[in-house]
């Protein structure tokens, strides 16, 4: 069974509630509520900084004297605006430099950042509707700067979307969706499902602890 569509997930999530029989399918209306809910959640999937369900690379190039780059719509330097970037790095003549990625806090803290020169400390900041890409420095030429993205899951209009999570998701998306619309089926979950629900997310969070190499606790209560 392949499962890829958004109403892929909506059944496996009744099902396991007790609330559709194998085989069937859910009806118009409890597609469209169990959609908004499954919006929902992955919406706040998107925030927190242990779950990365869509991971993308991409680069773009700086221009001298120019200090400020932005990301969405007609962006200039990605036409998707991601939700943070957790990785970066700086190629210059074939060589490739890491960059630190820093937070607000970290940011602030350099003194002076119109300073022209080579960059090595970037600062994201994921405004609407185009975030903001910061350097310690005004670059004197230009750089070609690759990212790794978390990337916005997006919203599903109906039962028919291909959902764009990482596969290892889809067992967290599941349980954790069928724990989120439990209360509207006045459904008293089984200590099971609840503990899978739990135990698959912090699966997902503690690989990407892994991948990325940072510090990261996953959450000690349910994530949906």
């Amino acid at each position: 069974m392949s499962v890829t569509l958004a109403g892929d997930f909506v059944r496996l999530a009744m099902q396991e509630l007790g609330v559709l029989a194998a085989g069937d399918n859910p009806n118009a209306a409890d597609y469209t509520d169990a959609i908004d809910w499954l919006n929902v959640m992955l919406r706040n999937w998107d925030a927190d900084e242990s779950l990365i369900p869509n991971l993308t690379s991409s680069s773009f190039a700086t221009v001298a004297a120019t200090a400020t780059y932005t990301a969405g719509t007609a962006g200039t330097a990605f036409s998707t605006r991601p939700v943070r970037i957790v990785n970066a790095y700086v190629r210059w003549q074939g060589v490739d430099t890491q960059l630190v990625v820093h937070g607000k806090a970290d940011y602030n803290s350099i003194q002076n950042k119109t300073q022209a020169g080579p960059v090595r400390v970037l600062y994201y900041v994921p405004s609407f509707p185009l975030g903001t890409i910061y350097f310690d420095r005004v670059p004197d030429q230009a750089y070609t700067i690759f990212c790794d993205l978390v990337n916005p899951v997006g919203d599903y209009a109906s039962e028919n979307t291909a959902i764009a999570v990482s596969p290892e998701y889809h067992i967290a998306i599941v349980y954790n969706l069928a724990v989120l619309m439990a209360p509207s089926y006045r459904v008293v979950l089984g200590p099971s499902t609840v503990a899978l629900a739990k135990r698959s997310l912090e699966r997902v969070q503690y690989q990407h602890h892994n991948a990325q190499a940072v510090t990261s606790r996953p959450n000690s209560e349910l994530v949906v």
